[in-house]
């Protein structure tokens, strides 16, 4: 190949009666190919091809944003000829279905996909036309790709080639109403996405309907396909979905997810638009894959939320279950086996008079006595009343916030064995009997106040 001045610019590097290639990257302007032999003659046939896709990313043939109709770039490809890839870099400026494809050629070449990094992927449905053509689809988000063609894995062979890419419209979008669950896919790179993995619209896929929600259950047993595979990668995907759920302020829900990667529970409620973290807040679960449940006392007001599950899928198979319901609030004996031994209200102590705040129930087996949750809830306190060194007031002793103002109180504890902040049921141990701070003897002093004031009792629970 010489310039338009006759300076030689590149020279094949086979001599012989052997096949000749090179290759050149040219600017604008006239060029000259040379043939000459070596003393006896010979036929020949001089192919020359314009290669004006680049071999890697760096000098990748620039598409510019592919809107519009379908695009068709036309080339050719050779391990020997030197072009073992074509790159083709191509924006996107919203999501939407890629259908690609290989047309024309005449032998096994191929064709991925590829993201702003170089990572290749994974096409959401396969498949091969007949021959060596290629055709596959994919979703994609807002972007910047790469169209990669790779040349013939049989090194002696090469082939022209028609890459065809036809971007098809917006993301599927399915109705549902308030009653269905409504699920929203992301794609995602790495293995696993951030938990605010929504706010990228540019990685949305799809928004589908996913069933009922109206019967407290959501079930997705999808093995090792997808939801939906003609939208939905098989792996490598995220979902957030919501359905409209009611709740009670105080009453506590038990929550059973079997999941084999990922999840979040959350809700949040109509009108003011609060959230409810069912799981911790900001955090991925990933303890799921035999079941779990979960207990929540419901620490909202009583209404309609937008009950959401968020999922993610990063191999395997998928697989992601849920159903909630309410637990029995009832009111319950904080011990098991007792006596009372002082009731509320006015009474002589130490010789004075006082007003007793709460009841003393007192238990045969006395110290170490296994102390009962009355009613669901969060505990705010479990601690000491004042320092462990003085024997002043409750001593040991445990609150349980039950919601809507109401209160529990459980004094003169051995020991605690919650937390603040943990939520309990009914009926959980969360103590045991003691004689710690101003008490004359192992007993329970059980206090229940609503909002603030000192309640009877047995107003509530028959002692």
């Amino acid at each position: 190949m010489l310039n338009s001045s006759g300076r030689v610019l590149t020279r094949s590097t086979n001599t012989g009666t052997k096949d000749e290639y090179g290759s050149y990257n040219l600017g604008t302007g006239t060029y000259y190919m040379r043939v000459y032999g070596n003393g006896s003659g010979t036929n020949y046939g001089l192919t020359l091809n314009l290669d004006q896709a680049g071999n890697n990313r760096s000098n990748a043939r620039s598409l510019g944003d592919l809107t519009g109709d379908r695009k068709e770039y036309k080339d050719f490809i050779g391990t020997n000829s030197g072009d073992p890839y074509d790159y083709y870099k191509f924006s996107t400026n919203k999501p939407c279905f890629l259908d690609y494809a290989l047309r024309d050629l005449t032998a096994n070449a191929d064709v991925d996909i590829l993201d702003s990094r170089g990572n290749r992927i994974k096409p959401t449905k396969v498949n091969q036309d007949s021959g060596y053509n290629q055709h596959e689809s994919i979703v994609i988000g807002t972007g910047t790709y790469y169209a990669r063609v790779k040349a013939p894995t049989n090194s002696s062979r090469q082939t022209n080639y028609r890459l065809v890419l036809n971007l098809r419209s917006d993301i599927p979008r399915e109705n549902t109403n308030g009653t269905e669950w409504n699920g929203s896919f992301y794609r995602f790179d790495g293995s696993r996405p951030p938990v605010n993995f929504h706010e990228n619209e540019g990685n949305k896929l799809a928004v589908l309907n996913l069933g009922r929600g109206d019967n407290k259950r959501f079930s997705g047993n999808w093995g090792s396909a997808s939801p939906r595979t003609e939208y939905i990668p098989r792996d490598n995907f995220a979902l957030r979905s919501y359905t409209h759920a009611s709740f009670e302020q105080g009453k506590e829900y038990e929550f059973n997810v079997n999941a084999d990667d990922g999840y979040q529970l959350l809700a949040k409620r109509h009108h003011t638009n609060e959230w409810f973290y069912i799981t911790p807040k900001n955090q991925w679960k990933n303890d799921a894959h035999d079941g779990k449940t979960i207990s929540y006392t419901w620490d909202g007001r009583s209404g309609d939320y937008d009950l959401h599950f968020h999922y993610y899928e990063a191999g395997g198979d998928a697989r992601f279950n849920l159903d909630w319901n309410e637990v029995n609030g009832s009111w319950q004996q904080p011990i098991s086996n007792y006596y009372v031994t002082s009731e509320f209200g006015p009474r002589i102590l130490d010789g004075k008079y006082n007003f007793h705040r709460g009841i003393d129930l007192g238990s045969p087996t006395r110290v170490g006595t296994p102390i009962l949750a009355a009613k669901p809830g969060v505990v705010s306190f479990a601690g000491w009343n004042n320092s462990q060194n003085q024997r002043f007031g409750l001593g040991k002793y445990v609150q349980i916030d039950h919601g809507n103002g109401l209160v529990t109180q459980y004094g003169h504890l051995n020991s605690w064995s919650v937390n603040t902040g943990d939520r309990v049921s009914g009926g959980t141990q969360i103590g045991t009997m003691g004689n710690t701070g101003y008490s004359f003897g192992p007993h329970l002093h059980f206090v229940i106040k609503e909002n603030g004031v000192h309640k009877n009792p047995r107003d509530y629970l028959d002692f």
